[in-house]
């Protein structure tokens, strides 16, 4: 589960987004950029993935958010990127 702050970070995060670009997700490898009003925030690189390359999880989960659309969100959270 969350915390309280982790939840207003990713809120934040999505915010600033909608303030430079709007309502857009802007895509990814995956999926093109559209328009959505289902914005949300993530780990780059996941927090799997900083786990696996040996950052602490406390430090992994404090990392970096993007900001994709639910859709791109879900659909790449448990991939793993392999080099």
């Amino acid at each position: 589960m969350r915390s309280t702050h982790e939840r207003e970070r990713r809120k934040g995060a999505v915010a600033a987004h909608v303030e430079v670009y709007g309502w857009i997700c802007l895509g990814d490898a995956y999926h093109h950029a559209h328009a959505t009003r289902d914005l949300t925030a993530d780990h780059v690189p996941s927090v799997a993935e900083q786990i696996v390359a040996g950052v602490a999880p406390e430090v992994a989960e404090a990392g970096p958010l993007t900001v994709t659309c639910r859709r791109g969100n879900s659909g790449g959270g448990g991939r793993i990127r392999r080099g």
